[in-house]
């Protein structure tokens, strides 16, 4: 009213943030990799750097065969050859298995920060991105409390605030 600016919380929807949906694919990979929507949208990111020219060429090449998830396919692809693209899909699968063993028995909120170390996530976003990712990294957190609830239980939590349009 006097011309003080200030602010009542922070009410942006971090859901909207790209980072945060960009965390939340990879999320949803390390629960179940056979996903296509959410291990399509990780693919295509900074973390493994696939184009959209290389997902279907993966798909071209499984054409013939009747393997139904782009899991699978990157599996069979990887395996076909040792061409740039078979080593990036081997390296995406060895990251992808790598914190799926990791999630079996790490709280949700060490899962998130070794992702945003990993992909150094951080340092490649502005303040209002770091902000939402670190947002996301206190609410896993305040989830988990004492009781390991995993990551499977984080995302069905995160999708019923996301059904009921709340936000963290």
């Amino acid at each position: 009213k006097r011309g003080i600016p200030h602010t009542f919380g922070n009410t942006e929807n971090i859901f909207d943030r790209p980072e945060v949906s960009l965390t939340l694919s990879l999320l949803r990979v390390i629960d179940n990799p056979r996903r296509d929507i959410p291990l399509a949208a990780a693919l295509i990111s900074p973390f493994f750097g696939f184009t959209p020219e290389d997902i279907i060429e993966i798909d071209d090449h499984c054409a013939n065969d009747s393997i139904k998830t782009l899991f699978d396919r990157i599996n069979l692809y990887a395996d076909s050859s040792d061409s740039p693209l078979a080593c990036k899909c081997k390296k995406a699968i060895e990251e992808i298995n790598a914190l799926r063993l990791d999630a079996e028995t790490l709280p949700t909120d060490r899962i998130i920060r070794q992702i945003y170390s990993t992909y150094s996530l951080m340092s490649r976003c502005d303040a209002g991105g770091a902000s939402a990712l670190t947002r996301l990294y206190e609410n896993a957190r305040s989830f988990e409390g004492d009781i390991f609830k995993g990551l499977y239980g984080y995302l069905r939590y995160l999708d019923d605030m996301l059904e009921s349009g709340k936000t963290i």
